[in-house]
């Protein structure tokens, strides 16, 4: 295991290791991890009255939580994006893994369909997972025109153009109450950002970035967020998931309020495009880790996506959506390997 390369005073070696060894071991069990589990399975050389001493201080810097009394720790946000940013071991995939991918390409199609079909379920199957693959775009679209129009407090009538031809009507919700001048200002500076521009560049628009042109009004992101899924129906990306039903054998998602949110996400194909288009525009991987994702109903979410593709045969994005209690090097090298293969096989076809 590294040790943090951060420049975090509270997260010394041996606080570096114990953190590394609650991660691993919480993803395995799904059980709060404690001082023995810490020093008999992970080879941490302390006592267990210091390692629970290291374990408050973790916990006192926002990396770990006690989730009750008496309880051992778990990992917070926080505590996943340091063990994903310098704590992970970054081990591939194992042999029999490695050869079963190659075997199960070998036997898929050439045509295109198939190919991010079996590029969907392979990634699913060895990560356990729910896997989504995004196409290459057919075609870029351009959004044309955009208006936004007050009919109760909470809800909008969103009306725009592309350049397909025709308008399209529908209306959207915003959790906040808003009056008809905001919601006026905000279609106005929504149409002067993005109108004429290509309409994956909605994905930029942020209620900061509209401030200026919105003000004095503030920007909901609720209606934003709702402007955008309801737009990106028309882009022209064929989007494949596979593996919804890993979801239900997560402990996290056994409350439906905590499951709803990721079936209906994996549902929705302008969802699906939303979580993976800033993967298919970055040469780096994504990791996005609870509350650090986009859509705040996916804040106990984890995504990890990456492109695919080149510039040639075009270039798309896959990558899985699951809890935060992620066996994260297992994702990070299944999303890369298949990653690469799909690339391949998309450049022999």
């Amino acid at each position: 295991m590294l040790v943090s390369s951060r420049k975090d005073d509270v997260l010394t070696a041996r606080r570096a290791c114990i953190l590394g060894a609650i991660v691993e071991e919480y993803v395995e069990t799904a059980a709060p991890v404690g001082s023995k589990a810490v020093r008999e399975c992970h080879g941490i050389g302390a006592s267990t009255a210091t390692i629970r001493n290291e374990m408050c201080v973790l916990e006192q810097s926002g990396y770990i939580r006690q989730p009750h009394t008496s309880a051992g720790r778990v990992p917070e946000d926080k505590g996943y994006r340091t063990y994903v940013d310098d704590l992970m071991p970054g081990l591939p995939l194992k042999s029999e893994q490695l050869a079963w991918v190659r075997n199960e390409w070998r036997s898929a199609s050439k045509d295109a369909d198939q190919l991010f079909r079996t590029s969907s379920r392979v990634l699913s199957q060895l990560t356990s997972t729910p896997a989504m693959v995004m196409a290459p775009p057919d075609e870029p679209v351009f959004l044309m025109d955009i208006k936004l129009m007050a009919v109760s407090t909470n809800i909008v009538r969103l009306v725009y153009e592309t350049d397909r031809g025709g308008e399209c009507e529908c209306l959207v919700n915003s959790e906040e109450s808003m009056s008809a001048a905001q919601v006026a200002a905000i279609g106005e500076a929504l149409a002067r950002r993005f109108s004429n521009r290509e309409i994956g560049t909605l994905s930029l628009a942020s209620p900061e970035t509209l401030l200026e042109d919105a003000s004095p009004y503030t920007v909901p992101a609720s209606l934003l967020d709702e402007v955008k899924t309801a737009i990106e129906k028309d882009r022209a990306q064929r989007v494949y998931v596979d593996g919804s039903a890993y979801a239900l054998r997560y402990p996290e998602y056994q409350e439906i309020d905590e499951l709803r949110p990721v079936v209906e996400a994996l549902d929705e194909d302008g969802i699906v495009r939303r979580l993976l288009r800033p993967a298919s525009r970055s040469r780096r991987l994504t990791v996005r880790i609870g509350h650090e994702q986009e859509l705040k109903q996916l804040s106990h979410c984890s995504l990890i996506a990456l492109h695919y593709g080149s510039a040639g045969s075009g270039v798309g994005a896959l990558g899985v959506l699951g809890p935060t209690r992620l066996d994260y090097d297992l994702v990070v090298s299944a999303v890369r390997f298949v990653a690469e293969r799909t690339s391949e096989a998309q450049a022999d076809g």
